[in-house]
Formats: C-alpha cells, structure tokens, sequence
C-alpha cells in the first residue's frame, strides 16, 4: 500500500482486523490489498482488547519481513502511546506490549523451531551447543563424503552387483553423478514432508503400488474424452465430404478405410486395450496415409474439414501432434512398460533402502559435528511437540498461543503446516497471504494446502470452525493495470472468478484528487499495458541466437534490451527518477548484459541480484590458483597460473622455455638448479622459489586465512587490484575470500586441503559463496527476478523476455516426486540379455518412463503452468502507474499465427503465446492493451495494421541513440585507428604457426590466402565423418603411442580404450602404423623411448615483416608433436595425415610444412640455447605403409 496516501479502511479489511469469532480464519489477500497493514492493525486491536503480545505466534516467511513487521508493530505502539484520546489503562496495555515486543515470537517458523530445540535438546538426543549448517558448501562437503563413503561399501559387499545395476540405472559410463543427483533430489524432497522416515516407507512406492498398468491411469492423464470427441467429429465429417464428393479419389478412399476402422478404435479405448489401438492406428498411418493437403479444396475448408484434421491428425501451422498420434506416442510401449513395472519397482525399493541408508549415516555425521540444516531442526522441533513421553511440553505452548498468525500462507510446505496445527488449539489459526502468489515450489513449498482452505471455508459464518474472508481492493496500482491484469487472467486462470479479480477501490472525491496527482503520468504516456515485440527480421540482428533448447531458453535478445532501453531513455527525459522504475526477469543470467546496454544509454543501473560470479572474478581465479598449487605444486595448471599471475608475472616466453626442460611436471622443470639458463629468468625463478616454499611450510602450520594475509602482504596483491577498474570491488572480494576463510575454520574445519575441496566442491556445482556488493546507487533502474520483486512495488514495470518458453528441464530427470503418489523413475532395460520379450528395439538398451513416472509427469506439467501463470501475476502486479512487457519473434508470421489461435484453447508455451493468442480480446473488446511492433517493415495479414503495428515514425536511428554512452566514444576511436592501421588488423595477437604461416604467404605474394573446397558426398549427411575428422583421429592415436612396446597387441589395446565410433575407428590402419617401427627412424625412437618430450607446448613472441618492413609482434602458440636430445642435436618429429596415392605428392606435402617446421625449431633453440635441430616429417596418409621425410 502506498505510504503517502493513506486511506479510510475498507470493510474487508476492517473485519479482517476486528474478526473475533474462535476459528481457523484464512485471509485472501489479493496483491497490494494491504496485508501487512491489516497484520499490524489486528496486532494492536488484539493488545487494545488486553490480549498479552507475548501469546501470539507471528509466522512469516523471511527474516526481513519478520523485522519489518516488528518495526510496524513498534512504530504503531509507541504512536498509541502518544495518543492523548487512549486512557490510562489502553496506554498501560500498550506499555506492556512495548516491554513484551522483543521476546515475542515473531520471525519465521525456522526461527521458532530452532529455539524450541535449544530450549529442549535433550529430549532428541542432541549436542545443546549446537549450530546450524547455513553454508550449502559446508553441507555438499559432509554429503558428499558420506555418499562417497556408502558407495565404497555397498560396492564391497557381496550383493554388489545389484547395486551397481541399481547405480547404473541413473548414471552414465564416465561417472555416477546421475546416481548421487537422484539420491539428493529425493533427500531434499523429504526434508519438507512431516516425518521423513514415515514418507519413504509409506508413500515412496504409493504410485507403484497404485498404477501397475494403463488401464487403471485417471482418464484426463490420457485425454480419453478429448480424442474420442476429437475422433467423432472428425469422422462425421469425412462422411459429410464423401456424401458431398468434396475429396479427390484418392483421398476418398484412404478417409474409408479411418471410417471403417472408427468403430474399432473407439472400442479399443473405451475397454483400454491399448495394444490393439497401437496395431489399429499404426496400420491405417501407414496403409491410409493423409495430411491437410487432401483437405484444401473449398469445399473441404468450409466443412472446417482441414482445421479439424489438423486438431485430431496433426499437421498445420503451428505443427500440431494431433490428439490421437499423441495418444498413440503415450501408449504405444504400454505392454513394454507394463512388463517391466514389477523390475521397476524392486530397483526403487533398493533405491529407498540406500536413501534411508544416506539419511541416517548423514544425520549421524551432522550430530557428530553438533550442525544441522534448518529442515532438520524443524523435524527436531516436531519430534518434541509429539514426544509421548513430555506431553506436558506440547500442552504448554499450545495453551500459550491464544492465536497464530502466520504471513505468507500460501507458501507454506507439510512440515511448516504441521507445526502451526501442534501449536493451534484446533480454532485459533489465522492465515495470511494469495494462493495467486505462489511461486516458491522449487522450495517445495504446497500451495494446495492453501487452496483445499480456499475452496472450503465458507464466507460468511454457516461453519462453526472456519472462515475464509477477502482482501479485493487494489491500494497500489492505476485502475489502468488492474483492468489489464483481471482481463488478462480472467481468461488464462480457470478459477480467476469474481471473488479472484482486483478491485480499485471506491474514494472520497479528496483521496481521489490525491491519488490522481500521486498517480499522474507524464505527458503523451498511455496508462494502458503495452506489449513490445521485437522482431529480429529483416532488422541487421536475424543472426542472433535463436533458443533451441532449455539451457538457452532465458537468453534476452539485443534488440530486446535496446527496445526497453529507448523506453526507459523517455521515461527520464519525461522527469521519470530511475528508482521508480524496475526490469523484470526470469532469471539472473542475463543481468550483465542488460545492465551494459542500459548503461551506453545513459541509464544508472542496480543489479539487486548479481549474477554468481564471485568464484568466478579475476583477481579470486588467481588467488585459489595460488592455494591449489601451495597444496600441491605438482598439478601443472594451478602451477603454471600462480607463475603467470600478476604476483609472479612469469611471461609467455618465460614459461615455453621452461615447459622444455627435463621433468616428469612443471614443477620439477621449474627448479632452479634444473634450469640452463642465466640472467633475469634464473633470478625470476630463485625468488619464486623462496616465496613459494615459505608459504607452503606457512600452510603446514598456520589458518588458511593467516595464509591468504601473508600472500597478499609479500605481493602487494591488494594494491596491485586496487588499481585496476573497479579495484574497489576487487579488493573487497580479496578480503571476502578471508572472512570465507575465517567462516570456514570457526566451523570446525582445519586445513588447506578441506578448504579447497570445499571451494571445488561449490564450483562442480556450479554455485557460489557470497554477494560482495558496495553501495549501491540508489536513483538507478532496478533489475532483478521476479521471485525477488515479489512484495515490492514500483512505478513502472518492464517485464522482460516474454517469448521464453517454460522450463521443463525437470522432466529430463530420472525421477519425478510428488508428495501423495511418491517416485517415479525412468527405467532401463537391456532387451539384449532379455529373452522373454520382442519389441522394436531388440538390440539396445531402452530407457523408458514407467507408469508412476508418467502420473508424476502429468501432474507436474500442470503444476509447471500454474506456477508460471503465478509468477505473471506477480509480475504484473508489481506496476503502480504502467506496465511493459517485451518480447521478441524471428519472424513476423510467428505473430499471425499465434494471434488466429482459439481463444478457447490456450497453448501453454509462453507468455507472449498467451498475450498473443488474447491479443484482438486485449486491444479491441477491452482496449487495456496497446501492441506495437518494433524493427519489421513486414506487413501483416489477418490482423488489422493498425492493431498490430504502430510504428513509429519519431524513433531516432539506433546509431544516434547510442552516442549517448562512452561505448559509442570508445568504438568510434577504435574504429578510425583501424582504418589507418588496416595491416595490423589483420593479424592477430595470438596466432598458431599454421595462421602465421598464412599471414607470411599472404605479405610475401600480395595475394589472398584462399582454401581449396571440394564438394564431398560425405557433406551430404553431418552423421559421415570427415577425411579431417579421420585425420584428427588418427593424429590423436600416434599422441598417446607407446613406444617403449609398439606391437599389434598393445596397439590394438590402445585403439579399444579410445571407443571410437566404428567409421572412425576404422580409420585407424595399425598395420600400417607398425611400419613406422620398420624404418630407421621408428627405430631409433623406440631407443629413446624413455627421452622422448610429447605433445609439448609452446608460446615465443614473433616479429612478422612484409617485404622487410616490421608489420608487428604476435605471440606464436602451439604443440611439437614430439622432439628427442640428441647430444647436441634435437630431433624434432611431426605427425602428418595428409593423403597421398603415390610418392611423387611427398614434395609437394614437405614444402606445405616447411615454414611450420621452422617456426617449431626456432622455439626449441630460443629454450636450448647452442642445440641445432633436425626436423622429419612422419607421413601417415600414404596407401600402406608410414613414410618419414628429413626437411632441410
């Protein structure tokens, strides 16, 4: 509710307040009806009527409200307090209410539970210091561990067999990740039910015990009516066309033969024989082909022959499955799946056994270390409220409760619900919050337990136990946006009724003039919605990524953040401030981006939620490099990081020159005493080496964060980053990481090593420590997640990347849970070794969705719409004056095509399908929405244009609007160097010697370096590998050649370990590899097996001249396949795959190579001064033997 207009209260909320009848009491409060207000003012009426502050329970949902809501209940006392027209005793009660404020119990259920365990720890059996695991890197340590320490033991055991089928079920060849995701997903899942033991014993298998087969699945999971209504109609058609001879010959006769068949079909699904309707349709789509093409003719199209074929057969448009070929996909493996369920379920009830086995091993673990997770506590505090053994506990506080209040109802879970019904003597419960605003389900939060309360406690007083009661009148936003939002919902929400729309509530003709100069908008500014799409064709960006598939799903378009941009520019321009305007996203992923684009506009940007990229920031890659090579110097990566670092600033040169010293690691070749060279690298390497060793006995003795201190003070690090941009921020994340440090070793852990693994460990999981966050500006566009902006309110609102589609990356999981039908897994089977059964994949392993699978599946697809229906709603409620939503298409026509969809049956991909498909209701029945397209000089049909697109005229060039950023600046005086530079544009920085080698060719002959192309059959079909794809193979087999033993056996042995694809593979001629060893040279390499340096990496800085003249230094990378000593000769080999029929090509292949070759002996002199270097082709490509050629 806005603070600066303050109204009379409304009449729902005044029973809200004043209701105190003894009953459960649940309190719809629709989005800005003033909730927090109402909690206040039912607080201070309750202390008002003598009720002690002390025995109310005030649940909410986060901390930060917690405090917020005491702030309001403080503020709210003390101004009684001050109120002269309160007597003597009104102002002592509320005196009491101010000394009773700080212990009482408001804050959240986490909260509450946590002080019920510390005041009765020994009644669970727990250390009564104990503490709570807040850091998921800390818990994913203990975890893992544990896991790890199972999976050893289960693998030892003489039934290991079973487990490993088990194991293998959920994982792949390379790893058992997939194992241990299943594991932690169903533990996670747990912890928010009541007892967790009681859940995995009784209702884990529910859906197994439940669904044994097809025929006992609920009607609507199959859509059973729905094709045979579809079927129906589609048949009494066809008999109306063929009466009408409104089909050719053809078409007439494959139409007879699904109307001869219909009867069959409809039996086969009314008894739920699913193998003969599989057999039915799979004949007649093969034997009775059709598409909508047979249905075009005029005659065919006003019968809406062809709109239903394409409903019931598929095809169209929009490329419809079409309802019967879906059911067919549901049911064609159903005698497969079926025969597999009872396999099934007995690898489930193993799966439990280990997951009951993990959670007792784990919660030993945690009361070994006196820590626990926040779950766990909650589960604590519900074994004391139930212990048979101190009733007396549980009677106390539930007499102590005269009423509990809890926020944000809607997002409570099981266990949460549990504890408020302990706590309530059966009449006292008073809920608050939106079942509209349930978006917090990946916290496992049930909002059914909010809408079974919903759809049964009466409004008015006929139950003598419950009641339900509304909050409808709208306190934050324009009549404007309530109007959108109830035109919107009241078709996208089935139970978006009456008693669900947003009211703008009735005003006294003075609150009214306020309210219309606290609301007005600037000037030429709409107070309707507007829709803006961007349509990247023929717009300069149809190159940009186009979404394929889930991980790309939430990627925000250029052309979509510059269309919000040059809005928010006028928004400004109007005496708009930043701060009352707020960008709406889905996720964090693209925060970066949109904030570097605002910020060329002019736009002062606030991230709320940064992307979780601390781990990931410079100045701390280098720093846990440092750590991990202190830890053990003998990993190469971290090694050779720490020396290139600014700490030790170790150059490109330096470290090639290194690389080729004797050593089986860097670290051996990095010693001093090893290395023949004198002067500043020899002294660079001295001083490494006594810094290096003085921190690493420091790491023996001292804290990880004493370590961190002394590494910063003997380099100077935190000064060197306080002088880079944004050296502040750099800094603090340096000071970070010792806090983290610091956390770390206050927890109990000791040491390097566990301090690492726990920072590997966050990084595996793709996570991250901490926010490191300076001020922040406080003017400035906010951009944040919708899950984050939920309670706030802003001005205006853009709601981004309307075009996504939802999530379903959850259904790529190998198991579905739900609270009520438990797991379903996918199972695999291997109808190799299964002789009982045929089917159509007799040679494979097939992973197929069982029964209980399918039933999770099905309900959470309607739980995925619901849930983003809930977050649209969030989104758009945020909006006080105006609301935006942005989208993007590829093509114009995508438009047209989801605008001419039913209204009656919404698709549910996106939300811009959704507005779209209401788009003509929107804009011509309601007039709530404006829809202009932007960048597309398509014109559009069946739509009316000035509907569909109001271009504008006045929209400045793209170009123009970016000279308002310093990028444009930069860009521009990087451009004209350029233009007087172009020789050096053309050379890059950092080249290999075969790009050199180009770029040398090119300045010699003045000509443009040009590959052949040859047109392959092989480029027909991407599944036939390439001759390069052959070639990079077979260079990667002589890479890992043993040469100490070449024979047909270890070779052959080589070649199975690579599991190459059988074409690769046969590319391979190990016969003809062997003769390699037949020649001198194979033969010499065979003696210096023991010194060959392999695949040995280089980097030297090079001058390239034209013609004589210096053009400019570039550093040259690369790898020397292989290079041997030789007294003081290096001999130096290369593996070539280039093919050749005939001898007389072999010069021709040397000269190709010559100045690559030279190019790899300059780096091996420039690292062993005084050697010379003989250099030889080894030639693989020739018709049957290897040919080695000496190059001059």
């Amino acid at each position: 509710m806005s603070e600066k207009i303050k109204l009379r209260l409304t009449a729902s909320q005044e029973l809200a307040i004043s209701y105190s009848e003894p009953k459960n009491v649940l309190v719809s409060a629709s989005a800005g009806s003033g909730k927090t207000f109402v909690l206040t003012n039912r607080i201070i009426k309750k202390i008002r009527k003598g009720v002690s502050l002390s025995s109310l329970f005030i649940s909410t949902f986060t901390v930060k409200a917690a405090a917020e809501l005491k702030n309001r209940i403080e503020s709210a006392i003390r101004i009684e307090l001050k109120n002269d027209e309160n007597s003597l005793e009104i102002k002592q009660l509320f005196n009491r209410a101010l000394q009773e404020l700080p212990f009482t119990t408001v804050g959240t259920t986490d909260a509450f539970a946590n002080a019920l365990v510390k005041d009765y720890y020994n009644i669970v059996n727990i250390d009564p210091n104990f503490r709570v695991l807040t850091d998921s890197a800390e818990q994913e340590l203990i975890k893992n561990q544990i896991f790890k320490d199972l999976i050893e033991d289960y693998l030892s055991a003489e039934n290991h067999v079973k487990f490993e089928k088990l194991v293998k079920n959920f994982s792949n060849d390379r790893n058992i990740d997939g194992f241990k995701n299943v594991v932690y997903k169903v533990y996670n899942f747990c912890q928010s039910t009541e007892n967790v033991t009681d859940w995995l014993n009784t209702n884990f298998l529910q859906g197994f015990e439940l669904y044994s087969n097809f025929r006992v699945l609920p009607d609507d999971l199959l859509n059973l009516d729905q094709v045979k209504e579809g079927i129906e109609d589609l048949i009494g058609l066809f008999n109306v066309a063929i009466d009408q001879k409104a089909l050719s010959k053809n078409t007439n006769e494959a139409v007879k033969k699904w109307i001869e068949n219909s009867t069959y079909i409809f039996e086969a699904i009314n008894q739920k024989d699913f193998k003969e309707f599989t057999e039915i349709v799979s004949s007649l789509k093969t034997n009775a082909k059709l598409n909508g093409n047979n249905f075009k003719g005029k005659d065919a199209k006003e019968l809406g022959l062809q709109d239903k074929f394409y409903e019931v057969m598929g095809g169209g448009p929009e490329k419809l499955k079409g309802s019967i070929f879906v059911l067919l996909e549901q049911v064609r493996f159903s005698e497969l799946i079926e025969y597999y369920h009872v396999p099934a379920q007995k690898m489930l009830e193993d799966l439990r056994d280990f997951i009951q086995n993990f959670s007792r091993t784990y919660m030993d673990k945690k009361k070994e270390l006196a820590a626990f997770e926040f779950s766990d506590i909650l589960h604590f505090a519900l074994e004391i409220l139930e212990s048979s053994e101190h009733p007396e506990i549980h009677q106390t506080l539930q007499e102590r409760y005269s009423e509990i209040m809890i926020d944000e109802y809607q997002d409570t879970n099981k266990a949460q619900e549990k504890l408020y019904q302990l706590l309530s003597n059966g009449h006292n419960m008073f809920m608050v919050g939106d079942i509209k605003q349930s978006i917090y389900g990946f916290r496992q939060a049930d909002p059914s337990l909010f809408k079974i309360k919903y759809d049964n406690f009466p409004q008015d007083e006929s139950n003598e136990n419950n009641r339900l009661l509304l909050l409808q009148e709208n306190f934050r936003s324009r009549e404007e946006v309530l109007g959108f939002t109830n035109d919107v919902f009241v078709k996208l929400m089935s139970s978006y009724g009456e008693k669900e729309k947003l009211v703008f509530p009735k005003r006294e003709d003075t609150l009214l003039d306020r309210f219309n100069e606290e609301y007005r908008l600037p000037m030429g500014i709409s107070p309707q919605a507007e829709l803006l799409i961007y349509c990247s064709e023929q717009s300069g960006q149809a190159n940009e990524r186009v979404e394929s598939n889930e991980l790309e799903n939430f990627e925000i378009s250029h052309g979509e953040i510059e269309l919000a941009a040059n809005r928010i520019v006028n928004l400004i321009n109007d005496d708009v401030a930043p701060k009352d305007i707020a960008v709406l996203v889905r996720t964090k992923s693209n925060n970066e981006k949109i904030k570097k684009i605002f910020e060329s506009h002019g736009i002062p940007v606030v991230l709320d939620e940064v992307p979780e990229n601390y781990l990931k920031s410079i100045e701390i890659q280098i720093m846990l490099d440092v750590l991990r090579a202190i830890n053990n110097p003998l990993f190469d990566l971290p090694l050779v990081a720490t020396l290139h670092s600014p700490l030790f600033n170790f150059s490109d040169d330096d470290l090639a020159r290194i690389s080729l010293q004797k050593g089986e690691n860097f670290w051996e070749k990095a010693h001093s005493e090893n290395i023949q060279f004198e002067g500043n690298l020899y002294n660079k390497l001295t001083d490494f080496e006594v810094t290096f060793m003085n921190w690493r006995k420091l790491s023996a003795t001292s804290s990880v964060h004493e370590l961190l201190n002394r590494i910063y003070l003997d380099t100077f690090y935190m000064e060197y980053v306080s002088a880079l941009p944004n050296g502040e921020q750099r800094q603090a994340n340096l000071q970070s990481l010792v806090s983290r440090a610091l956390s770390y070793e206050s927890n109990g852990y000791k040491g390097l090593v566990k301090f690492i693994d726990m920072i590997d460990n966050y990084l595996e999981q793709n996570n991250d420590l901490i926010d490191v966050n300076n001020r922040l500006p406080q003017n400035a566009v906010r951009i944040q997640t919708i899950h984050k902006s939920k309670g706030l309110e802003f001005d205006y609102v853009f709601v981004m990347n309307f075009q996504s589609k939802f999530s379903a990356l959850d259904f790529r999981s190998d198991i579905l849970l739900d609270k009520e039908e438990g797991a379903g897994i996918k199972f695999t089977a291997d109808l190799v070794k299964d002789k009982k059964i045929t089917s159509d994949f007799p040679h494979a392993l097939v992973k197929m969705e069982t029964i209980p699978y399918l039933i999770n599946k099905n309900k959470q697809t309607h739980q995925i719409i619901e849930e983003e229906l809930r977050m649209l709603y969030v989104a758009f409620t945020r909006a006080k004056k105006k609301l935006y939503m942005v989208g993007k298409v590829n093509k114009a026509e995508e438009i047209v095509n989801q605008v001419s969809l039913n209204l009656e049956k919404l698709p549910s991909k996106g939300y811009l399908t959704w507005i779209l498909t209401l788009l003509n209701f929107l804009t011509e029945q309601k007039g709530s929405l404006i829809f202009e397209g932007v960048k597309s000089n398509i014109e559009m049909k069946h739509i009316k244009p000035e509907i569909l697109f109001q271009l504008s005229e006045n929209e400045t060039s793209w170009s123009n609007k970016l000279e308002v950023g310093q990028d444009f600046v930069k860009a521009k005086k990087i451009m004209e160097f350029n233009t007087y530079n172009i020789e050096a544009t053309r050379l890059s920085s950092n080249v290999s010697p075969s790009m050199l080698e180009r770029q040398i060719l090119k300045y010699d002959e003045d000509i443009p370096f040009e590959k052949d192309f040859k047109f392959e059959l092989d480029m027909l079909d991407s599944k036939i590998y390439s001759s390069t794809d052959r070639g990079t193979v077979v260079h990667s087999f002589m890479e890992h050649l043993n040469f100490q033993n070449p024979d047909l056996f270890t070779l052959q042995s080589q070649l199975d370990n690579m599991n190459l694809p059988e074409v690769l593979e046969e590319a391979i001629d190990i016969p003809k590899i062997l003769t390699l060893f037949d020649t001198n040279f194979g033969k010499a390499l065979i003696r210096n097996a023991n010194n060959l340096h392999l695949e040995q990496p280089f980097s030297m800085l090079k001058t390239v001249e034209k013609k004589g003249k210096f053009v400019e230094q570039t550093v040259v990378r690369g790898i020397i396949d292989g290079y041997y000593l030789d007294s003081n000769n290096i001999i130096l080999f290369d593996y070539k795959t280039d093919f050749f029929k005939d001898e007389s090509k072999i010069d021709e292949i040397k000269d190709r190579y010559i100045e690559q070759q030279r190019l790899y002996s300059e780096a091996l002199v420039k690292a062993n001064p005084g050697f010379t270097v003989e250099k030889y082709l080894i030639l693989l490509g020739g018709p049957t033997k290897v040919i080695v050629e000496k190059l001059d």
